[in-house]
């Protein structure tokens, strides 16, 4: 007899048609001879031990995969992204609660003007990429609704509004979360926040291949730098990102905001990558703490459960062993 729902701790108003169906079903399992299973041996290799010991093997191939990964590389080399691509881990973390909703005041008529001009006139012509995808990509962060009723609001029809004064208009509300005062000075330079989608604003988004000269102002190269670069092998470069190489290297410079404050010089995308991850994980520890503070267990173990997952991902995921990433980590590069 199957055990009833009482006896295995479920509650009397669970689904009662899984009960049928084990019901119809219990005949074929009391016809069904039982699988002999042997005794485990008493080294025998579980679960948790089988995914330390997973790991440890997969460190001790490593330098023979790279091995094989660099043959592939060399006879079939990876692209470098369109464009339009969003590599979503250089990308400012989507918002999320209250920081997606847009504040007045909005942009002033002249600046508005002049904005809408310049993105109307740059995307998709010199960036490649088109004004209906800056927008898309905007109201992941921007919650278009709250916009809609603050253009109401001035006294303007939300429905009449061009794609590219709405782009403006959500680019400036983007703009002002994502980037503060300088108080450095030479380190940092201000961010663009009057609504055109120029450099910084599309790192940020997370289109760091974007075409331009006049938007890849980064990518100035350093000489003692390429010196160093160019003592690597070409397999270093390997799985670190498509069509990095050490002649490519500088084209991945990028000018995104990180908490705030771009970084005068620019930095290198894999560099970007790693603050990311970083400020993702400050996010995390923020709502561990704020589920804590509500006495919430259930939505504590949640939340910690999803930053250990994020961070264990992260870190399986890092190439390890490499002279092309170690070279990010100096001050040449």
């Amino acid at each position: 007899m199957l055990p009833k729902f009482a006896e295995l701790g479920l509650e009397p108003d669970d689904d009662m048609v899984l009960e049928e169906e084990a019901a119809e079903l219990e005949p074929v399992f009391a016809r069904t001879r039982p699988i002999p299973v042997s005794r485990p041996a008493p080294n025998a290799v579980y679960p948790d031990d089988l995914e330390d010991e997973l790991e440890e093997e997969a460190e001790e191939l490593e330098p023979l995969l790279s091995r094989s990964s660099a043959l592939e590389f060399e006879a079939t080399p990876m692209r470098r992204p369109a464009p339009n691509a969003v590599d979503p881990e250089a990308a400012e973390p989507i918002f999320s609660g209250r920081v997606r909703t847009p504040e007045a005041p909005l942009l002033d008529a002249a600046t508005l003007k002049s904005s809408r001009r310049w993105n109307q006139d740059t995307h998709p012509k010199v960036s490649g990429i088109t004004v209906a995808e800056l927008q898309t990509r905007l109201e992941r962060y921007i919650d278009r609704a709250t916009l809609d009723d603050l253009v109401r609001r001035a006294g303007v029809d939300a429905a009449k509004l061009d794609q590219a004064t709405l782009v403006t208009l959500l680019a400036h509300q983007f703009q002002r979360k994502t980037c503060r005062t300088p108080t450095v000075g030479d380190l940092m330079k201000a961010c663009t926040t009057n609504g055109r989608v120029a450099e910084d604003t599309l790192d940020a988004l997370g289109f760091v291949f974007h075409t331009g000269k006049s938007l890849n102002t980064a990518d100035q190269p350093n000489s003692v730098a390429a010196t160093t670069l160019g003592r690597v092998p070409a397999n270093a470069f390997v799985g670190i990102e498509p069509g990095l190489t050490a002649k490519t290297w500088w084209s991945y410079m990028v000018s995104a905001p990180w908490l705030g404050l771009p970084i005068k010089q620019g930095i290198h995308l894999v560099l970007l990558k790693r603050l990311r991850r970083a400020q993702q994980a400050l996010s995390e520890h923020r709502e561990i703490l704020e589920a804590l503070y509500s006495r919430n267990p259930d939505v504590a173990e949640g939340t910690m459960r999803h930053h250990i997952r994020n961070a264990r991902t992260s870190a399986l995921a890092a190439p390890r062993g490499r002279a092309g990433l170690n070279l990010l980590l100096t001050d040449d590069c």
